[in-house]
């Protein structure tokens, strides 16, 4: 349990973060991002970890790179919010390669409109 609790904890101290306000803003905006996880996952489980997004004062691209220990966590696929999936021309890809020695996933979306939604952006699957 404590393996997984600072595994849960690495996750989210590996996140980097690297947001594009939409050009169409004229001023410094910030974007509360958060990241959550599955709590008390057992080998053999799936567990979550979903990007959040809050006081989102509109975006076109959005880029995040997440590390993560590939000695207790397998990547299996993710989960994009809907008002993001439903538009033909956003596009979203998620690739996994290895950085400093260790699996990273990058997370990026181009958006065909400004976005400005406050929701899960994009919900990651792992099995543990």
């Amino acid at each position: 349990m404590k393996r997984l609790a600072k595994l849960l904890l690495g996750i989210c101290m590996a996140l980097i973060v690297s947001l594009a306000a939409a050009p169409v803003a004229t001023y410094a905006a910030s974007i509360n991002l958060t990241l959550g996880t599955t709590d008390n996952a057992k080998v053999g489980d799936t567990v979550t970890a979903r990007i959040v997004l809050g006081n989102n004062p509109g975006m076109s691209t959005f880029a995040v790179k997440l590390a993560y220990n590939s000695d207790a966590l397998t990547y299996t696929g993710a989960t994009w919010a809907s008002s993001v999936t439903s538009n033909s021309n956003n596009v979203q890809l998620i690739s996994e390669v290895t950085e400093n020695g260790g699996p990273v996933l990058n997370i990026s979306a181009v958006l065909n409109q400004t976005y400005s939604g406050n929701e899960t952006f994009v919900t990651l699957n792992f099995t543990v």
